[in-house]
C-alpha cells in the first residue's frame, strides 16, 4: 500500500477524542473519499496527516517514509504534503501565475517555467495567467488553487471539502474535471465531505465516517450497496 493509516487517535488539549483508532489504506493513484457530517473528525484526519496537528498515538506513512509514528513526528515542510484548503486560501494580492508558483519559487528557473506551464495547459486556464483571483469564477478559482496545490510534484493530495462553496450546477462538472486531473498525474488523494454525491463520484475507495471512527471502507461500489440500492443523491 501507498498511503497507509493505522489506529490514528487525536485530540486537542483537554478536548474530547476526534479521532478514535482510525485506519485507512489506499494504492498509489487511488482516491479515498471520507464522507462524514460536521464534527465527525474529517478535517481533524486531514490536518494529522499534513502534519498542522500531533497526534496522541497511531501511525501514517507514504510508501516507505514514516509521517508520524511513536518515535516520529515529521514537521508539515518534511511531508511535502499537497493541501487544498476548503476557502481555497488564493493570495488575492498575487496574479493567478504567482500563486501556482508560490510553492516552487525555490526551483531553478528553467524547471520551474516548465512546471508552471505544464499545470496552467492541465487546469485549461493558460489565457488567464496576468488575471488576479477577484477576476476569476469559482470554479477558476478552484483550477487554480488545485494547480498550487500540484505544483510541488507532491506524494499525496488532501482536499477539504473541495466543492462546497459552488453552486449545484458547477459542481458536477469541477468534480469530473478534478477526477481527470488527479488520474491524470496518477495522484493518490484524500478528499473529506459531507456530499454523498461527490463521494460517489470521485472516489475508488470510500470510508463512513462517524464520530471520529471509521464505519466501513472499501471500493464505492461496495460501500454504497450497504448504504443505498441507488446512486445516492441529496435531498
Amino acid at each position: 500500500m501507498f498511503l497507509q493509516i493505522k489506529d490514528l487517535h487525536f485530540s486537542y488539549e483537554n478536548g474530547p477524542a476526534l479521532l478514535k483508532g482510525l485506519s485507512l489504506q489506499l494504492e498509489k493513484g487511488q482516491i479515498g473519499v471520507l464522507l462524514g457530517s460536521s464534527g465527525s473528525g474529517k478535517t481533524s484526519l486531514l490536518r494529522c496527516l499534513a502534519g498542522f496537528e500531533k497526534p496522541q498515538s497511531g501511525s501514517a506513512s507514504i510508501g516507505d517514509e514514516i509521517l508520524f509514528s511513536a518515535s516520529v513526528m515529521k514537521p508539515p515542510v518534511e511531508r511535502k504534503i499537497g493541501y487544498l484548503f476548503q476557502n481555497l486560501a488564493l493570495f488575492p494580492h498575487m496574479s493567478v501565475e504567482k500563486n501556482v508558483l508560490y510553492g516552487i519559487e525555490h526551483w531553478q528557473e528553467k524547471e520551474r517555467r516548465q512546471r508552471v506551464d505544464e499545470l496552467f495547459e492541465l487546469i485549461e486556464l493558460s489565457d488567464h495567467r496576468s488575471k488576479f483571483p477577484h477576476q476569476l469564477s469559482g470554479g477558476e478559482k478552484q483550477r487554480v488553487a488545485l494547480a498550487r496545490a500540484l505544483a510541488p510534484r507532491p506524494p499525496v493530495l488532501l482536499m477539504d471539502e473541495p466543492f462546497s462553496s459552488l453552486d449545484s450546477s458547477l459542481r458536477s462538472h469541477l468534480r469530473h474535471e478534478v477526477k481527470r486531473i488527479l488520474k491524470k498525474l496518477e495522484m493518490t488523494s484524500v478528499i473529506v465531505t459531507h456530499d454523498l454525491e461527490e463521494a460517489y463520484e470521485m472516489a475508488d475507495q470510500v470510508g463512513i465516517l462517524k464520530q471520529g471512527r471509521i464505519e466501513t471502507w472499501g471500493p464505492k461500489e461496495q460501500v454504497f450497496k450497504m448504504v443505498t440500492k441507488s446512486v445516492p443523491t441529496l435531498p
